[in-house]
């Protein structure tokens, strides 16, 4: 399941979200996946995403199980020239 989402205020700064979830059914597990984007004036673009990852598996057989301790946060900063 996926979702996006895009939009621009009066100052035409533009505001994006997207939210990925996915669910697997084999190994019980889902992985969350969030990103917001922010431009605030025409060249720049700062980003903020989320991932987490669960798993009901205790044992590390599969990728969700393996990793579902390795949630991360990522924040970023873009300038075009």
């Amino acid at each position: 399941m996926a979702g996006f989402s895009s939009i621009r205020d009066q100052w035409s700064r533009r505001f994006q979200a997207s939210i990925k979830f996915i669910f697997d059914t084999n190994n019980t597990g889902n992985l969350l996946m969030t990103d917001f984007f922010l431009s605030p004036f025409s060249r720049f673009v700062v980003n903020l995403g989320v991932d987490i990852i669960g798993s009901d598996n205790p044992s590390p057989v599969d990728f969700l199980s393996r990793y579902q301790r390795n949630d991360r946060l990522r924040i970023g900063l873009a300038y075009s020239f």
